[in-house]
């Protein structure tokens, strides 16, 4: 069974369909997907068809894994730009929620965060990071109601965040400053991406104890004097070797993890990621596999923590009934109890 507490960003590509056996063979329940806009649309309403092609197979094949999809979006289009300049300039709105509707309608994600790392490819404002934030929600639940829409707010290379630590304000877009533009009304979880891309190795560890679980529980405070309570789903999470070695990235993997899940908010990680070429200098060091697509130790670590961190089962729903020999039984919260008890009113079903 794939446990849906974790997940896995795979990278879009050659091989997928090796890499995603491997992804399953992890016991993920979660693969991401993450559509470069400007790449998927060339102008209004004009779709890359080879590269919506590559798209549609990494899909089916997660879908026949059995794999549950979390999305996000960036990267504006030249025509869809609310001024000149790169990439990074917020889209026109109505531009922006064609590609949204067109996505989910096609894909059907299960997750959807309607910008992905606003702090290093949004170059707008606060209002109209927002504006992106309430259209991405409104569109997508919309077109699927019940699909979950997450606000990405920061922690990313957590060594350079010292200074910014109080009132944990550490993102572009300040929680506070968006809670007062009305972001409350859009968004079901907060999400958070964790690295540290830097040396020496005890440097790394130390920073991740001591600066991860104090942000966190800064967010939770925040969100509790707003009378609120938001789970947070860190949806990207790794280290790069090198510099420091495949044995220490294996082992800050176990541990970060491990410590992320004892904080009760906590309820989804996903790590970055399964494989990149050695070659690529940004992403091959996270690589959990070599080019060869053997696993590296961080690999076989993390396959470790989603054995260790079997999904929450709930006491509560009522999941089936079912025939044992002549007896119905019902299974409640994984707990099996006979027909007669239930005739006996001793279950209050």
């Amino acid at each position: 069974m794939l446990n849906r507490r974790f997940g896995l960003v795979v990278g879009q590509g050659p091989l997928q369909t090796q890499k995603l056996r491997l992804a399953k063979e992890l016991g993920v329940g979660w693969v991401h997907l993450d559509p470069v806009w400007f790449e998927f649309e060339t102008s209004s309403g004009v779709y890359d068809e080879s590269k919506l092609a590559q798209l549609d197979e990494y899909v089916r094949l997660a879908r026949e894994h059995g794999f549950k999809l979390q999305a996000t979006l960036n990267q504006t289009p030249e025509f869809a730009r609310v001024r000149p300049g790169d990439k990074t300039v917020p889209p026109n709105l109505i531009d922006y929620a064609n590609f949204v509707s067109f996505l989910i309608d096609r894909y059907k994600p299960e997750a959807f965060e309607p910008w992905n790392e606003p702090w290093y490819d949004f170059d707008g404002s606060n209002e109209e990071y927002f504006g992106v934030v309430r259209t991405g929600y409104e569109t997508a639940k919309a077109v699927k109601p019940d699909i979950k829409v997450g606000l990405q707010y920061g922690l990313s290379q957590v060594s350079n965040i010292y200074e910014f630590l109080q009132p944990c304000q550490i993102s572009k877009f300040p929680l506070d400053v968006l809670y007062a533009l009305g972001v409350s009304n859009y968004y079901d979880y907060l999400s958070c991406h964790i690295y540290h891309q830097g040396d020496p190795a005890e440097k790394v560890g130390a920073d991740l104890w001591n600066i991860t679980d104090p942000f966190i529980a800064c967010i939770e405070s925040f969100l509790a004097n707003k009378g609120e309570s938001r789970d947070i789903w860190i949806t990207e999470i790794g280290w790069k070797s090198p510099p420091i070695t495949e044995e220490q990235q294996a082992d800050f993997m176990y541990r970060g993890v491990k410590m992320l899940l004892e904080l009760p908010y906590i309820k989804y990680i996903q790590a970055y990621r399964l494989q990149a070429l050695s070659s690529n200098p940004l992403d091959g060091p996270f690589s959990m596999l070599y080019d060869d697509l053997t696993p590296k130790p961080v690999y076989t670590t993390y396959k470790q923590i989603v054995a260790e961190y079997p999904t929450p089962i709930s006491p509560i729903i009522l999941l089936t009934e079912l025939t044992l020999g002549a007896t119905p039984i019902l299974f409640v919260g994984g707990a099996i109890l006979s027909q007669e008890l239930k005739k006996m009113g001793a279950i209050p079903l």
